[in-house]
């Protein structure tokens, strides 16, 4: 897992649960920000991710570990 941090960006954590999923979260006071995925970094095909929870400290995702690599960001336009 590689992190490269923007000054203004927010903390962005990724926790696997016992349920074998991942839990994708950043601060719910975030606002303007989108989650985006890519299975490739040296591409340039980031895909949002439409729907988040916020269970009012944290947005957050839920999903299935794939095979294979899959990169996640936060994306503010």
């Amino acid at each position: 897992l590689a992190v490269v941090n923007s000054p203004d960006a927010p903390r962005l954590t990724i926790a696997a649960t016992m349920t074998n999923t991942l839990v994708i979260a950043w601060p719910s006071a975030s606002t303007g920000f989108t989650l985006q995925t890519n299975l490739d970094l040296g591409t340039a095909n980031w895909g949002d991710l439409p729907a988040f929870s916020d269970d009012g400290t944290h947005r957050f995702v839920i999903v299935n570990p794939a095979a294979g690599s899959r990169f996640y960001r936060l994306f503010k336009p």
